[in-house]
C-alpha cells in the first residue's frame, strides 16, 4: 500500500508508573517478572485488493508491488512461513 516506503509498523511498550509500582511489588514478593505481550493482527477481506494507494501508486517502486487480492497475498505470507498446509489447505 506504500509501494515499499513503510516496510513495517512501529510499536512500543508503554511503562506507567502503575506499572513500574507492579515490578516493585513483585520484587519485594519474589514473584516473576516475566510479562505476558498480546498482539492484534487483523485482515481485509479476501476479494480486497492490495495496491499502492495515493501518491505511493506514484513512486517508481510502485511497479514493484502489482495488484493483489488481499487472499492471495494472506496465502502466499503462510507459504513463506511454511503454515500453509498440504494441497493449499
Amino acid at each position: 500500500m506504500t509501494a515499499g516506503d513503510c516496510k513495517a509498523g512501529m510499536h512500543e511498550v508503554v511503562v506507567t508508573k502503575s506499572t513500574l509500582d507492579a515490578i516493585e511489588k513483585a520484587k519485594k514478593e519474589n514473584r516473576s517478572l516475566w510479562r505476558v505481550s498480546s498482539t492484534l493482527f487483523s485482515n481485509v477481506a479476501s476479494d480486497a485488493v492490495l495496491k499502492p494507494l495515493g501518491h505511493f501508486a506514484k513512486s517508481p517502486l510502485a511497479v514493484n508491488y502489482p495488484p493483489m487480492l488481499a487472499g492471495d497475498y494472506f496465502e502466499k505470507e503462510l507459504s513463506v512461513i511454511n503454515l500453509k498446509g498440504k494441497n493449499g489447505a
